[in-house]
C-alpha cells in the first residue's frame, strides 16, 4: 500500500500544480482569442461613433474571412454609402434650388430698386411689371414641380393603371405643340404613328410627353422642326420627340435626369427653364415600367424616346 500511497500523493501535488497552471493558460488564451474576435466590433462601434458626429465618410476595413462579422462589415459599409449619397444629394439639392429661386428674386428687385429711383414714363413701368410677372411665373413653376417630385418622392402621387391608347395621346398633344411651335417658329410635324395601347394613366404621360415637346421647341432654332414618332417594337413602344437644335454633350446624357441640371449650352441658349423637367419625365416612365432613352451631340439635335411595355405585345 506504501507504493500506491506514494503514488496517489505525487498524483495530488500534480494537480495542486497543474490545475492552476491550466486554469491560468486557459484564462489567458481565452482573453486573447476573445479580444481578437471582438476586435472588429470595436471597430464598428468606434466608426459609427464618429458617424455619429457627422463623418459620413467612415468606412470599415473588410476582413478577408466571409464570416459573420465580415458581412456585418459589409452591410455597414453598404448602408453609411447609401446615407452618404443621400445627403449629399439633399445638400446639392438645397444648394440648386436655393440658386434657381434666388436669381428671379434677385432679377425682379434689381429691376424695381432701378424703376423707382425716379420718375419715368408710363410704358418703362409696364416693362418692368411684365418682366417680373415672367419672374414669378417661373418661381411658380418651380416650386410647383418641387412640390410634385416631394409628394412622388413620398408616395403621395397615385397613377391610374388603365388601357391607354398612345395614338389618340400623341396626336392630341401635336395639336398642343403646334400653337407652342409656332411662337418660335419651330414647326411640329407628326411623323409615323402606330396604334399601340399601354397600362397607365392617360393624364401622367400626356405630361411627359408635352414636356419632352416643349424641350425640344425651347432648344431648337428658329425656323426648326420637332418630330413626334409612335412606333411598335415586338413587346415594347417606342415614343420619340426629334429635334434639331443645341444638343447635348454625350457626357451630360445622364447628369440631364438629375434635379436642377442644366448644361451650359442650355443655360446660354435660353434663360428660361427649371432643370426639373426631365426628372419629372424619367419618375413617370419609371413609375409606367418604362425608361427615357437619349441620343443626342453637340450641334446636331436630340431624339428623346420613351420605352414603355405594351399591354398586348403578341398583338
Amino acid at each position: 500500500m506504501e507504493s500506491v500511497g506514494e503514488t496517489l500523493h505525487r498524483f495530488l501535488i500534480l494537480l495542486v500544480v497543474a490545475i492552476p497552471i491550466a486554469l491560468t493558460v486557459s484564462l489567458a488564451g481565452g482573453w486573447f482569442l476573445a479580444g481578437r474576435a471582438l476586435r472588429p466590433v470595436d471597430e464598428i462601434t468606434l466608426a459609427a461613433q464618429r458617424i455619429a458626429a457627422g463623418d459620413l465618410s467612415q468606412r470599415l476595413s473588410m476582413t478577408a474571412a466571409h464570416d459573420e462579422i465580415g458581412r456585418l462589415a459589409a452591410t455597414f459599409n453598404n448602408m453609411i454609402g447609401r446615407l452618404d449619397a443621400s445627403f449629399r444629394q439633399i445638400r446639392q439639392f438645397t444648394s440648386d434650388a436655393s440658386h434657381e429661386l434666388r436669381t428671379p428674386l434677385t432679377v425682379m428687385k434689381g429691376e424695381t430698386d432701378l424703376i423707382l429711383r425716379r420718375s419715368r414714363p408710363m410704358e418703362d413701368y409696364k416693362s418692368v411689371l411684365e418682366s417680373n410677372l415672367e419672374e414669378i411665373d417661373r418661381m411658380t413653376r418651380i416650386v410647383d414641380e418641387l412640390l410634385f417630385l416631394s409628394r412622388a418622392d413620398t408616395g403621395e402621387v397615385k397613377i391610374e393603371a388603365l388601357p391607354v391608347a398612345l395614338q389618340a395621346l400623341v396626336e392630341d398633344v401635336h395639336r398642343q405643340a403646334t400653337l407652342l411651335g409656332h411662337d418660335r417658329n419651330i414647326e411640329v410635324m407628326l411623323g409615323t404613328v402606330m396604334p399601340v395601347v399601354v397600362q397607365g394613366d392617360d393624364l401622367r404621360l400626356r405630361e411627359l410627353l408635352l414636356n419632352l415637346v416643349e424641350n425640344a421647341i425651347k432648344y431648337s432654332h428658329p425656323g426648326g422642326k420637332v418630330e413626334i414618332t409612335l412606333l411598335k417594337d415586338r413587346r415594347e413602344a417606342r415614343l420619340s420627340v426629334t429635334d434639331h437644335g443645341i444638343g447635348i454633350a454625350p457626357g451630360d446624357h445622364q447628369k440631364i435626369f438629375q434635379r436642377f441640371f442644366r448644361t451650359d449650352m442650355a443655360r446660354t441658349h435660353t434663360k428660361k427653364g427649371t432643370g426639373l423637367g426631365l426628372a419629372i419625365c424619367a419618375w413617370i416612365a419609371d413609375l409606367h415600367n418604362g425608361r427615357v432613352e437619349v441620343q443626342s451631340d453637340l450641334g446636331q439635335g436630340s431624339i428623346f424616346t420613351v420605352v414603355l411595355p405594351l399591354v398586348h405585345p403578341s398583338a
